[in-house]
């Protein structure tokens, strides 16, 4: 399996001299206007430490760079430190033909990991510094964490239907799939993943719409940053819990109560213009009281059958969306 890093493509880089300063004495003010760096010829993305899971499959990730044109130089070289021996790593990125982006294959040597330890890595560009729009190297670190199979939740194969509210408006995707895997070395390690069927006349065509995990065997439950799905106006929508993106404890848990079958999930939903929705979206397994299929008691109607591509994109458009939030609106807290 492979590992790709954030990526990001800098596109015009404008700076902005200052021309003058007005005073309101007559006395001269000596002014010296702030500089930036000159734009390298190569970079990274601005991107926060990466961090990955990695798992028994999980042997090569991706580093991008870039250069800013393509006169610039076809070859860069690539200086790595921290966890080094736990990897192979090479010494230089090539950008082919006119490209402006050079993907890098890194390979990870899994068998000489400790479960549950982290590895970190740094590589850098030499002789290139930081400025407001680039990097000039990228941190990662790499938990090793060896799962056991992916396996369905629930008494009915893990089966059951979602209740969306806070990005689809009142909308129930009927049939979902839940399933968990725990890790090998700490079984209070659990990670889940939610699917939905692309094609509905096609019972193998599960496609994960959002994950989850637990460091306590699922009494308690987070839903981490992720791409929920691209609308069709090309914003990219992510979801997560309400706790783990306001970065507090002050919001209701979200957990999985095993005697209704029911995973309620504390979420918000967002774009790079606001928020779409926050609060309880409910995924109902079947086999629980009068829960079992054909049997549910959702509070909305199923709607109907649409198109779906990876990462939930929708081509119909036959979900109904909520309306976005004003941009900046303060979420209430709730007291657990």
């Amino acid at each position: 399996m492979k590992i790709k890093d954030k990526t990001g493509k800098l596109a015009v880089m404008t700076f902005v001299a200052v021309l003058g300063l007005s005073s309101c004495s007559n006395d001269d003010i000596d002014y010296t206007s702030g500089t930036y760096p000159d734009a390298p010829e190569s970079y990274f993305a601005i991107q926060d430490v990466q961090k990955f899971k990695v798992g028994e499959d999980d042997n090569d990730f991706t580093l991008t760079v870039f250069r800013a044109s393509v006169s610039d130089p076809s070859t860069v070289k690539l200086t790595w430190s921290g966890d080094v021996d736990k990897f192979v790593l090479p010494d230089m990125a090539t950008f082919d033909g006119d490209d402006q982006i050079a993907e890098v294959e890194c390979l990870i040597d899994n068998s000489s990991m400790t479960a549950l330890e982290t590895y970190k890595l740094k590589v850098s560009i030499p002789g290139t510094v930081d400025t407001p729009y680039t990097q000039s190297a990228v941190e990662y670190e790499f938990t090793y964490s060896p799962m056991s199979q992916w396996a369905p939740v629930g008494n009915d194969d893990g089966l059951g239907y979602y209740e969306f509210s806070c990005y689809y408006d009142g909308y129930v995707e009927d049939p979902v799939l839940v399933e968990e895997r725990h890790s090998l070395a700490d079984e209070n390690q659990v990670e889940y993943r939610f699917s939905w069927l692309l094609d509905y006349d096609d019972p193998e065509s599960w496609e994960v719409f959002l994950t989850a995990e637990s460091s306590d065997g699922g009494e308690n439950i987070t839903v981490p940053v992720q791409l929920f799905t691209i609308d069709e106006d090309g914003y990219e929508i992510y979801v997560a819990d309400l706790a783990t993106y306001t970065g507090t404890e002050d919001f209701d848990p979200s957990y999985f109560d095993p005697e209704e079958g029911v995973f309620y999930l504390d979420l918000v939903y967002w774009d790079s213009e606001g928020i779409w929705g926050y609060g309880y979206e409910f995924c109902n397994l079947y086999g629980y009281g009068s829960d079992d299929e054909g049997d549910s008691d959702a509070s909305y109607g199923i709607a109907p059958k649409m198109v779906k591509s990876k990462i939930g994109k929708i081509k119909s458009g036959r979900m109904r969306k909520t309306s976005r939030l004003p941009l900046g609106n303060l979420l209430p807290q709730r007291n657990r």
